[in-house]
């Protein structure tokens, strides 16, 4: 009963499912056909905070390394009453645009020397990441855990994809986790430069880009709350890694700082006189994590607080 068949004008079958194991095996049977030369796996990936996402990859016989294409948003889409076969049309015009080169041109992942240059860091948090932490170099941060990748930069302009860098690998490397810091430190500045701007200047940006009309926001200098990120705005909160920001702005603002998870991707800064009940905001913290964060962008409910004289980062 979970399926229903009909005959499209090229006198193909399509079929239509309510369940992801079977919407997934439609996808890769039809992208099978379409890409005969590659092999196409399907797969669960847990990815973060636990999440599981289904996905597939279409991987070229002459390479080691292929992205994978998640399809739990267009099963929705397929729910709604997109066709499986438009979703697979779709999904080959990602993979078009973001296939890996030659195999040759990834080889540089098993070679420290070379891939320590695209080593990247971001946070997550610790309790919700247990399972994944168990095989994954970190090094803990309060309730958080700081973990690396690498990034790997579309020459053509289409974006980038990264690969999580597992214990396996590190070894592989003759590398110790302080050498992933290290090296993660000295890169993230050039690969993703920060930003740390007045919130208020960025709802006027969302609500121009929205489309909405102007509307009475209180002079940015008087407020002092600021959004910060990487110019990605990709796991954007480890820029609280990033060597001085945190000093530099709790210099300019002569107090120290509280650091406001908004998700993985941004953080808020404030001074800490504006801060005259941290119960309040935490809750509203939680709330804001429940109700409007996707679960795997949530970083954490805590507050933080950054000590300007002891250079420090404690929970709130």
């Amino acid at each position: 009963m979970g399926k229903r068949t009909s005959e499209t004008k090229e006198n193909l079958t399509v079929t239509e499912t309510k369940d992801m194991k079977d919407f997934t095996e439609q996808v890769r049977t039809i992208l099978s056909e379409r890409y005969p030369e590659c092999e196409l796996e399907t797969r669960n990936v847990i990815k973060n905070n636990g999440m599981v996402y289904h996905g597939v990859m279409i991987k070229k016989q002459n390479s080691n390394i292929s992205p994978t294409i998640y399809l739990d948003d267009f099963f929705e889409k397929h729910r709604a009453g997109m066709r499986v076969e438009d979703v697979a049309n779709i999904i080959a015009e990602v993979y078009e645009a973001n296939k890996c080169p030659e195999s040759s041109e990834f080889d540089f992942v098993t070679d420290y020397e070379k891939a320590g240059k695209y080593i990247c860091f971001k946070l997550i948090n610790t309790e919700k990441n247990r399972e994944m932490l168990s095989d994954v170099p970190n090094i803990p941060l309060c309730d958080l855990s700081v973990v690396f990748y690498i990034l790997f930069d579309q020459s053509d302009g289409n974006g980038s994809s990264s690969l999580l860098i597992r214990q396996d690998l590190m070894e592989q490397w003759g590398v110790g986790v302080e050498e992933l810091y290290r090296a993660a430190s000295e890169n993230v500045g050039r690969m993703l430069p920060s930003f740390v701007r007045p919130i208020t200047e960025v709802v006027r940006e969302m609500a121009h880009t929205a489309g909405m009309e102007p509307f009475d926001i209180p002079d940015l200098g008087e407020e002092k709350v600021f959004v910060a990120s990487n110019i990605r705005k990709t796991f954007g909160a480890g820029v609280i890694l990033y060597d001085g920001l945190l000093q530099s702005l709790a210099d300019d603002l002569d107090d120290d700082l509280y650091i406001v998870p908004s998700s993985v991707h941004e953080v808020i800064f404030m001074p800490r006189y504006k801060v005259e009940d941290k119960d309040t905001l935490r809750r509203m913290v939680n709330e804001v994590n429940t109700t409007m964060v996707r679960p795997e962008e949530v970083l954490s409910d805590n507050l933080y607080l950054y000590d300007r004289n002891k250079h420090e980062i404690s929970v709130a």
